[in-house]
């Protein structure tokens, strides 16, 4: 079985993509960009699972699933789904982590806080807002 790695053209693929749902979620219903997240994000992740990827390529791999994590769990937060969006939070702390990127750590936390103040836990809000400072 041949061990082959991860081509530049698929890592530009997803680099697109995740450009192209990062400018459409702000001014397109969501129904019109769920489904193309959530195949992107199930890509990346998928991409890492793999680990044929260069250190170099893994760590932009995680920066990627990071921001597509992220869009998830906004939008399952749009969608009133707490629940779902703080398990998408997680994965999003996961990735941020792997990515040893300390700005997306903190964008972790600010929607950590985003997704508790609206599902009613203000000290837990708060308590995210304070460990997303820089």
């Amino acid at each position: 079985m041949l061990n082959r790695q991860l081509g530049d053209e698929t890592l530009g693929y997803l680099q697109d993509e995740v450009r192209r749902i990062a400018e459409l979620y702000p001014r397109m219903p969501l129904s019109t960009v769920f489904d193309d997240l959530a195949a992107a994000q199930s890509d990346a992740f998928r991409l890492i699972e793999r680990g044929r990827a260069r250190p170099s390529q893994m760590r932009q791999l995680h920066v990627l699933a990071t921001l597509l994590s992220w869009h998830m769990a906004k939008a399952c937060h749009d969608l009133r789904d707490e629940s779902s969006a703080m398990m998408h939070a997680r994965a999003v702390g996961v990735s941020a982590e792997q990515a040893e990127h300390p700005a997306l750590s903190a964008l972790v936390h600010g929607l950590k806080s985003l997704i508790s103040y609206w599902s009613g836990r203000g000290e837990d809000a708060l308590f995210q807002a304070h460990r997303g400072r820089c």
